[in-house]
């Protein structure tokens, strides 16, 4: 999917509006923060489209190196096998688990029996956010094999906040979040918090109400998965000789 156009202005400049509609343009460092922070909890809390990024990498072990600014992988074929040894892989999907599944299965204590005959494949994998490493299983020591990743991002420029002794530091930065105008705004609304200005409830108001038409403008049909699959292993196959299911 294309990515929509990058906004028009920098953090500095969205600081310095909303600190003048403030009334206390005094308020930068502070301000810098907190508008760091609006970013951060905008990018982890809702699924933007615009953040849906991909990469291939090579995985040769048991442990690959995610992305510095790896926060999840955008479905359930985050992890696509292109290459196992020079030949195609037909798009070959790496499950994802949850790490105590991954090491009940990795450790021998789960159903490892169709495991043993991948020969080196991996089947499953999950994440060691602790270490920013993706862990992998089987080993695939002895192979090189390429795979695509799926992942959103998390921008990690615009989630740091800028250096105290230096709190313009990022003012040329540009946010990756497009809609800078929401950014004002809601910088705004915070702001009015440490004033404890009489404005903020109608002021707070405009900007949920902005929030909601951004986000139905930003997730255009088909750019997000409709259905999410149910994972066989877990909900076992689709029912169908008994009237229900794929055969109703």
């Amino acid at each position: 999917m294309a990515t929509l156009p990058p906004g028009q202005l920098t953090f500095g400049q969205i600081r310095d509006l909303a600190l003048r509609r403030l009334g206390n343009p005094a308020q930068v460092a502070d301000a810098g923060t907190v508008l760091s922070q609006i970013l951060f909890e905008l990018y982890v809390s809702w699924e933007w489209p615009f953040l849906n990024t991909a990469i291939n990498i090579t995985l040769t072990g048991p442990l690959f190196t995610l992305p510095i600014d790896f926060l999840k992988t955008q479905h359930d074929r985050g992890l696509l096998l292109i290459q196992i040894d020079g030949a195609q892989a037909f798009g070959q999907v790496v499950n994802e688990t949850d790490p105590f599944t991954f090491e009940s299965v990795a450790g021998g204590t789960g159903n490892t029996a169709s495991l043993s005959s991948s020969f080196g494949v991996p089947q499953v994998w999950t994440v060691n956010r602790a270490v920013g490493v993706g862990k992998l299983f089987p080993d695939p020591t002895g192979h090189t094999i390429i795979a695509n990743l799926r992942y959103k991002q998390l921008p990690v420029g615009d989630v740091t906040p800028p250096d105290p002794n230096n709190p313009l530091s990022k003012d040329a930065t540009v946010p990756v979040f497009p809609y800078h105008l929401y950014l004002v705004q809601s910088l705004f609304c915070e702001m009015l918090k440490f004033e404890n200005d009489p404005r903020q409830t109608v002021q707070e108001s405009l900007r949920d109400k902005q929030l909601t038409l951004l986000q139905q403008g930003a997730h255009p049909i088909y750019s997000q998965v409709p259905v999410i699959p149910l994972d066989d292993d877990i909900f076992g196959p689709t029912f169908s000789s008994d009237g229900g299911g794929e055969g109703f």
